[in-house]
């Protein structure tokens, strides 16, 4: 191939090399600059462009509107060898009217062969086939007012809508924060009859900008109107979508773009594996509906939905959620006031991760105690509430201890609420841990609080999630619990119990999860006693919090400089002094900040690591040391000085095990010489007398050879004589019969003359006999002719 290009220019090499090289390249590239070359290479360049894809996610490498233009172009030209189409952009306003925004122009009727489409962030314009392609091109020469009023028009047409037919190749249709624009919409989705995949989230209709009206009011009357159409009947394409696609086995759309008026509109669908039901975030209107949930397929294994009705989700008001035996993921997000209850997941054994979010009913912890045993197979819970529950009875503390799952294959339990929706009451710790409760394969424990520090705002997660654990509801694990935590869960590898910790406890038991390596505490449990004597020494945490514990002091953190390890430490609302929680401005000056006794550090690029910067901002503590006469600061700044003279006698250290390294590499280096020397010595030497073995073994082979050939030649010559005295032996009796032969061929001779004289004297005779017979016949007829005459006479 390299000789081959070297030896033709560019515009004579073969097509399917120029492909084959055009695969490579940047797609961009690719459809610029390569297919400029001549003909050939424009041609190879649609051929290796059937999969498509302007990735605009990233900031490094954004898409201009113009690029999605130009794309459009391309399409109109070289669809028809498409099978992949991606566009993903970063942002887009969907509500706004286009205009010179991202519009990328879909010539459906020419992309048969079209498998994947994946558009996000982007405005979509679907073609109604070569004729409506040309009708653009003739509309965009027009002014804007007249445009307006040819596509209004053209909208009409029935037939003009179903342009998404000609995706007849279709399997997976992807739509995310997409507005489409045009009279098409989704019309002709339910014709994809092979279609596997369908997400549409954040799908919109795009505000058409009608300037033809008496006045300014009355067209923006009649642009809401015409939004209206749309949008319902995108809603109807969409719900005729559902009947037909009986391939589909995955699906995510949101509810608002369902009608309202819609009856279990999923129950053609009876492959589907996956359901998302969304919502979008913008709107607060209630669009699920317990119509919408009837007759789902039992082929789900993959649920999720966001409930907003103002009754309760239960079996009794779902009949269709308990039914869903084959389900492996379930997610429910109830916004509403009344909540939900789980009633329905008794019979989803199959039920690997359970997810339950906001409202929980009032007496859902009942149910939950029921349900939770049955799920064998479960390895993933989480609920998370925000409203009032009603707790277990005092009787029926001993129920708790369900909600730890006994499925053995559960490694994930996080049981959350805020401030006064508790799921768990004082004391019910020894029941929770119950003995002989094992969950060998559990790797995360998180109760209480929520533990997702990144989802706060910088400047106020902290205090925030202090003031939470403030309000957790009560300490529920007491003297025993943890050691019934740890002997439950002796595997764990993060661990969350904020707030939940009775104050005196002892911490120490949490030494034996050896595994750890995340841990969020708080309250009055966790102190400066806490922290030297217990989470200094867990050397394996990378992730540690402290929250709302007011006997948390400086102390408490130059405790903390011993986990090298970290990368991640948050207190918030603690007893550490301002000095050490400050933050300062480029020039030094402290900035104003509103989360005193607060503190995060990270491990980021450029930066020391988290136990060095944590024991640089002790340095300036005031506070009084508990182990020392002098102040949390000196002794910090004595660790600072120690890791500084350690560090530079490290350095030493280092420098002169560098030189001796150097010293021995440049011995090392001469033996090696040395070695190489020798054995290259060694390698002539063993092939001279490999070479020399070689001579003497022909050599051998030689006077084997010759002896051979000796012994050969004497044979020959043996043989010879042989054959000398044969052919003497046969020379004399070849004489002996040769004269043999000159006898009998002189008596032949003999023979033949004596038979040549008779047959001459029989000739002769014969001769004799004729010439008598002759003289008789003539006598004969002598006699006749006288007898003739002597009759005539007579």
């Amino acid at each position: 191939m390299e000789l081959q290009m070297r030896e033709k220019p560019p515009s004579q090499l073969p097509q399917e090399l120029v492909t084959h090289v055009l695969r490579h390249a940047d797609l961009q590239q690719r459809l610029g600059s390569c297919s400029l070359v001549c003909h050939t290479w424009r041609a190879a360049a649609a051929a290796a462009s059937s999969d498509v894809r302007l990735d605009g996610t990233s900031c490094l490498t954004p898409i201009s509107g113009l690029r999605i233009k130009s794309l459009g172009h391309w399409l109109l030209q070289h669809a028809a060898g498409v099978t992949q189409l991606e566009v993903h952009t970063r942002s887009i306003v969907l509500q706004a009217a286009p205009g010179t925004d991202k519009v990328l122009q879909l010539p459906a009727a020419q992309m048969q062969r079209l498998q994947t489409l994946s558009v996000s962030k982007c405005h979509l314009e679907v073609q109604q086939g070569v004729c409506g392609v040309q009708q653009q091109q003739q509309q965009q020469q027009l002014p804007h007012a007249l445009r307006t009023i040819t596509s209004s028009s053209s909208s009409s047409s029935d037939s003009g809508r179903q342009a998404l037919t000609g995706l007849s190749s279709l399997t997976s249709l992807l739509l995310s924060s997409v507005g489409l624009i045009g009279p098409v919409g989704l019309g002709g989705l339910s014709a994809l009859s092979g279609l596997q995949q369908l997400q549409l989230s954040e799908v919109t209709v795009t505000k058409q900008v009608l300037e033809v009206a008496p006045t300014p009011s009355a067209a923006q009357a009649k642009a809401d109107q015409s939004q209206q159409q749309r949008e319902q009947q995108l809603k109807h394409d969409i719900l005729l979508g559902l009947g037909s696609l009986t391939q589909l086995t995955q699906l995510e759309l949101p509810v608002q773009l369902l009608p309202k008026a819609a009856v279990a509109p999923f129950s053609c669908l009876q492959q589907l594996q996956t359901l998302i039901l969304s919502e979008d975030v913008n709107s607060y209107s209630r669009e699920l509906s317990p119509a919408t949930l009837l007759r789902l397929p039992p082929s789900l294994t993959h649920l999720e939905l966001v409930w907003r009705e103002e009754q309760v989700l239960s079996s009794s008001l779902c009949p269709g959620l308990a039914s869903l035996t084959n389900l492996q993921y379930l997610s429910i997000c109830a916004e509403n006031t009344a909540g939900l209850l789980p009633d329905f997941c008794s019979g989803m054994q199959q039920l690997t991760e359970l997810r339950l979010f906001n409202n929980l009913s009032r007496d859902a912890l009942p149910t939950l105690t029921r349900v939770l045993p049955a799920l064998s197979r479960l390895e993933s819970l989480l609920i998370e509430n925000t409203g009032a529950v009603t707790p277990l009875p005092a009787s029926d503390v001993a129920g708790y201890s369900t909600l730890l799952p006994l499925s053995q294959h559960i490694t994930s339990i996080q049981l959350q609420w805020w401030e006064e929706a508790g799921l768990l009451r004082p004391g019910c710790g020894p029941h929770l841990f119950a003995a002989g409760r094992q969950l060998p394969k559990l790797k995360q424990l998180l109760l209480g609080v929520p533990d997702n520090w990144d989802a706060w705002e910088s400047d106020m997660r902290l205090g925030g999630l202090a003031t939470c654990v403030s309000n957790v509801g009560g300490e529920c694990l007491g003297e025993g619990s943890l050691r019934s935590l740890v002997r439950c869960c002796p595997g764990l590898e993060y661990l969350a119990i904020a707030g939940l910790v009775e104050p005196d406890v002892q911490m120490q038991p949490l030494l034996q999860l050896t595994a750890l390596t995340g841990l969020s505490v708080g309250g009055e449990a966790v102190t400066d006693d806490v922290a030297h004597d217990v989470l200094s020494k867990m050397r394996g945490l990378r992730r540690l919090g402290v929250f709302y514990a007011e006997g948390f002091s400086d102390c408490g953190l130059l405790a903390l400089t011993k986990l090298q390890q970290l990368t991640h430490l948050a207190v918030g609302s603690c007893s550490i002094s301002s000095d050490v929680s400050a933050k300062f401005a480029q020039g030094g000056e402290v900035q104003d900040d509103d989360s005193a006794e607060s503190l995060e550090l990270q491990l980021q690029d450029l930066l020391p690591p988290v136990w060095l910067q944590l024991l640089s901002r002790c340095v300036r503590s005031n506070q009084r040391s508990r182990l020392t006469d002098g102040s949390c600061g000196e002794v910090a700044l004595e660790e600072l000085m120690d890791v500084q003279r350690d560090t530079q006698d490290i350095m030493a250290m280092k420098e002169r095990q560098l030189r001796m390294a150097a010293t021995m590499a440049a011995a090392a280096a001469a033996e090696l010489a040395t070695r190489k020397q020798q054995a290259h010595a060694q390698q002539q030497l063993a092939a001279a007398a490999a070479r020399a073995t070689e001579l003497e073994q022909r050599l051998a082979a030689a006077e084997a050879a010759a002896a051979a050939a000796t012994t050969e030649e004497q044979a020959c010559a043996q043989a010879a004589q042989q054959q000398l005295a044969a052919a003497e032996a046969l020379a004399t009796e070849l004489e002996r019969r040769l004269a043999a032969a000159e006898a009998a061929a002189a008596a032949a001779a003999a023979v033949t003359t004596r038979e040549e004289q008779l047959r001459a004297d029989a000739s002769q005779k014969q001769l004799a006999a004729a010439e008598a017979r002759a003289q008789l016949e003539r006598r004969l007829a002598a006699a006749e002719a006288e007898l003739a005459g002597y009759h005539m006479q007579i």
